[in-house]
């Protein structure tokens, strides 16, 4: 019986490490309308939410297997993929400019005024 134990292979699912999630100007008007809101995120959203959130503090991409190893599943990964709210890409590039301005003026950092007394 031991030597059956010994000789079982595992087989695991591994995300291959060369795709990308590129952030869309889809994906950021879903961002702002949930962070610029009062409500609460439905339970049905919040990990799509997650996701676009993280990948638009990562300036706009996000690698596969650093977006599974973050815990989000591949339902919500082919979720946000087929909403067209990410684009999916064998090689890093960077999102529209739109985008990125976009996710600037989200997460710009405080005028210097405030800070100065």
């Amino acid at each position: 019986m031991e030597e059956m134990v010994k000789d079982r292979v595992r087989l695991r699912i591994v995300p291959l490490r060369k795709f990308y999630l590129i952030l869309t100007v889809r994906g950021i008007d879903f961002v702002e309308e949930w962070y610029k809101s009062n409500e609460h995120i439905p339970p049905s959203l919040t990990k799509l939410y997650q996701l676009l959130l993280r990948t638009a503090t990562l300036e706009g991409i996000i690698n596969v297997w650093i977006a599974t190893k973050l815990g989000f599943s591949a339902d919500v990964i082919n979720r946000a993929v087929s909403n067209r709210y990410l684009v999916l890409s064998s090689t890093p590039k960077k999102p529209d400019k739109i985008v990125l301005k976009r996710i600037k003026n989200m997460f710009s950092r405080p005028r210097r005024e405030i800070y100065i007394f």
